[in-house]
């Protein structure tokens, strides 16, 4: 199945189980970040190639230390999924190491949750009590990869015209993010980068890790895509990428763009509706980026490059 026969599915659970789609599809307003990316997606075009032989494409990369079979991980999802599988940490975790993948969780989600989950990718809020950041930080150090803050939600997520404010979050400060990254021995993400300026202070801070993201559409309606920041940030670092990826192609052309991973939400959702279909997905994007990369001429993920893109 693709990614859009896994959201039919999921939009028929939806309706049977009387869940609000919209508070897992909606993003701000109209939506217009969300066509954004799509557009800007569409604008870049894949050269292929026909006289390189036949081989099979290798997806399989390092990320912090650990090897993945693909470079597309779940998005750190937090507690309100539970309103669709009650064991959906279990399952993120789980499904996405049998894909060969890292899982990434979200704050919050209940203790009990994920007490027992071991080598996942923990991504904090900015919490407005300080005190309870590091006590998170602390949890981490003990079961996880990685770990990180979600610097982009401290103050409210919109869905259509409805407002979320979170009033328990504040935005953290670069001296704040600098002592975080100081006081853990485990590699640090800054995820919700959507700035030139924001991702060379994160680089400054000492992250070794930037995930780049608009969260799903879900702040302003008017947000950039992140695509367009990772076409016109200086890499310096590891640099993910999520928001809108849908497709092994999009998967393709953001890799092209200088992404080293992508990290998909939505469809992660989706997955949650079936059973194991958190695997299915992962693995339906794995098998579709191998297939464009073979089709590009790739063997192998280093060998991916900007040449590959033709932009209108």
């Amino acid at each position: 199945m693709c990614i859009e026969e896994f959201a039919a599915r999921a939009h028929s659970f939806f309706t049977e189980k009387g869940i609000d789609a919209e508070l897992f599809e909606g993003s701000a307003g109209k939506g217009w970040s969300a066509e954004r990316t799509q557009i800007i997606l569409r604008t870049y075009g894949l050269k292929t190639r026909v006289l390189a032989g036949d081989f099979e494409s290798d997806t399989a990369t390092n990320i912090f230390g650990t090897q993945i079979t693909f470079p597309v991980m779940p998005a750190p999802l937090s507690g309100a999924v539970k309103v669709i599988d009650r064991d959906c940490f279990t399952r993120i975790a789980d499904e996405s190491k049998a894909a060969g993948v890292l899982p990434w969780i979200g704050y919050p989600c209940e203790r009990r949750d994920i007490e027992g989950l071991r080598d996942f990718i923990w991504i904090i809020k900015p919490l407005k009590d300080r005190r309870m950041l590091y006590r998170e930080i602390e949890f981490a150090e003990e079961r996880c990869v990685a770990v990180g803050v979600d610097l982009d939600c401290f103050a409210f997520e919109k869905i259509g015209n409805r407002i979320f404010p979170y009033e328990y979050l504040k935005a953290l400060s670069f001296d704040e993010l600098s002592d975080l990254v100081s006081i853990t021995k485990l590699p640090f993400v800054a995820k919700g980068i959507l700035s030139e300026i924001d991702y060379d202070l994160a680089v400054k801070a000492g992250c070794d890790a930037i995930v780049i993201s608009n969260r799903g559409g879900r702040i302003l309606e008017s947000a950039v895509s992140p695509v367009e920041v990772l076409a016109r940030i200086e890499k310096q670092i590891t640099t993910g990428i999520d928001s809108f990826l849908r497709s092994g192609e999009d998967v393709l052309k953001v890799l092209a763009l200088g992404a080293d991973f992508v990290l998909v939400g939505r469809p992660v959702v989706y997955g949650l509706t079936i059973e194991n279909g958190v695997k299915a997905v992962l693995e339906c994007l794995g098998n579709e980026l191998k297939q464009t990369m073979k089709v590009c001429g790739f063997r192998n993920l280093k060998e991916i490059n900007p040449d590959v893109l033709v932009q209108l």
